[in-house]
């Protein structure tokens, strides 16, 4: 390190809107329509990304997770845009003992009347194939409404969206996949009851829907003003009556608002398919606005889980690729620092001193006063709001928090500075660093466990360590991203750069409620 810098971490990624390809079924499996577009193609990088969305979410399920789950609504987006909340609930999943998995999704590109049944044998992806359970599908074929219609089936990606999570969380399972076309009124509990009776203690339930679709790409347009509050009104009016397991009350919101809910017919049979043991939690919540900035046009993506609350299970949680860094600092020593922050944040908007006779107020330990690199986050609606702190140790680790909660507030430059009304919705995030060392090997530093520092000319950028899982970055992508932060070409870390990583102790006030 040649000199000491203030660095504001810019967490920057590719945001592609994708179509779906179109492939022909051979023999009897439906193969992949939506690897390399909606999803990586190799093996290796779609299991890394899914992985990484599990890690960025397992905080979401805590306490949950403990539960029998007995359905899902998932998203069914392209994982740049609802793969985090996709993994929100399959996370759920991990390490439960479920053999059987119904997916009830909206047809997108084909009209037809009651739902669809699939001929396949197995549906496929990069991570291998899926068996369906045809004995189940031939049982349902004789019940009214129920028919076999490949051609829906082979192209949709509401469906297929979801399996390769399921095959990360889940060991041995078959699919039982289940397009639903034009359903009203009795149907939604006549459909249900048809399915109920392959419903045992190993069956787990999925609806695949996005929520609202706003925008004139979408012909939908209820409003014009404070675009993102409304939003998570109307979907959260319509949360309200899943959460409440009111099939009824879901689809009378649906005619009254128009609202753009794709997977509304499948979240209606799902609801009608709940015992009143089922307890229902919204895990995850946020818009494609959100990601890319455009709320002119935006989709909105609500995962939710039903869970039996009367049954705990045990779990066996063995797929995380996380790397846990040595200990710093106690419990007690990080609440300290988040109290701390918070104080700042709070006094700092209210014109209040944040000088040392403040700060002394607090328990300021031994390892507190050592001098150490630190990076203060903020977070607002689960987005990032600001982020500024040291690379190297230069002052006391309790004056660097507060210097770098005032900076993340207020001088983050790709920001406005935080406004007094904001700070109750501000969620603050710590990280406590590690000297840097310099790598020889490019690719020697580890997913989940380094963050990144890459020098080269004029050029300069810093991640921590927790954005590649967040985002669900391979190491390539990694350093790609770390470029861009540096103002480089994605390919400068390749030679003539001079890279270095570090580690971070990461905790937030979300660790602590």
């Amino acid at each position: 390190m040649k000199h000491l810098k203030l660095i504001a971490v810019n967490i920057i990624f590719l945001l592609l809107f994708t179509s779906c390809g179109n492939a022909k079924e051979k023999g009897m499996v439906r193969p992949s329509v939506l690897a390399g577009s909606w999803y990586p193609a190799d093996k290796d990088t779609l299991e890394g990304t899914i992985e990484n969305y599990f890690e960025s979410t397992k905080e979401k399920v805590k306490g949950i997770s403990t539960y029998k789950p007995v359905a899902l609504i998932e998203p069914h987006a392209g994982y740049i845009y609802s793969g985090k909340a996709a993994a929100a609930g399959y996370n759920c999943l991990k390490g439960k003992d479920i053999e059987r998995v119904i997916i009830l999704a909206p047809s997108h590109y084909a009209y037809f009347e009651g739902i669809a049944l699939s001929s396949a044998d197995y549906f496929e992806t990069p991570l291998g194939r899926i068996p369906v359970e045809k004995a189940i599908c031939s049982k349902l074929s004789k019940i009214k409404g129920f028919s076999y219609n490949d051609s829906a089936h082979s192209r949709e990606h509401s469906i297929e969206i979801q399996l390769p999570f399921l095959q990360r969380a889940l060991d041995n399972f078959s699919i039982i996949p289940l397009l639903v076309g034009e359903v009203e009124g009795s149907e939604y509990k006549r459909f249900a009851d048809s399915i109920k009776p392959f419903i045992n203690d190993k069956t787990i339930v999925i609806a695949s829907s996005d929520f609202t679709h706003y925008g004139s790409r979408f012909g939908y347009l209820p409003f014009r003003k404070d675009i993102p509050e409304n939003l998570k009104r109307i979907d959260m009016a319509a949360e309200d009556f899943i959460l409440k397991k009111d099939s009824t009350g879901f689809i009378k919101y649906f005619n009254e608002t128009g609202i753009t809910i794709c997977g509304r017919k499948p979240i209606a049979i799902l609801l009608n398919l709940l015992d009143e043991s089922a307890k229902g939690k919204l895990l995850i919540y946020y818009t494609s606005g959100e990601i890319t900035g455009d709320y002119n046009n935006s989709v909105s993506y609500a995962t939710t889980i039903f869970y039996d609350s009367a049954k705990k299970v045990q779990t066996n949680n063995k797929k995380s690729k996380r790397k846990e860094s040595g200990k710093y600092l106690t419990e007690e020593e990080k609440k300290t620092l988040l109290k701390l922050s918070r104080a700042v944040l709070r006094r700092y908007l209210e014109g209040k001193a944040t000088d040392d006779e403040f700060l002394n107020t607090f328990n300021i330990t031994d390892k507190l006063r050592e001098k150490r690199g630190v990076f203060v986050t903020l977070k607002r609606r689960e987005m990032l709001r600001g982020c500024i702190g040291y690379v190297l140790g230069i002052e006391p680790l309790y004056k660097a928090v507060r210097d770098n909660t005032i900076n993340a507030a207020s001088r983050d430059p790709r920001f406005e500075p935080v406004q007094p009304y904001e700070e109750k919705e501000c969620e603050i995030e710590i990280s406590v660093l590690t000297v840097p060392e310099e790598m020889s090997d490019i690719y020697d530093f580890e997913i989940g466990k380094h963050g990144l520092i890459i020098e080269k000319g004029w050029g300069r950028g810093l991640l921590l360590p927790q954005v590649p899982v967040e985002y669900g970055w391979d190491k390539k992508t990694f350093l790609e991203q770390l470029c861009r932060k540096a103002g480089l070409p994605t390919d400068a870390y390749k030679s003539g750069a001079k890279l270095w990583r570090f580690e971070a102790e990461v905790f937030s006030e979300e660790d602590f409620k």
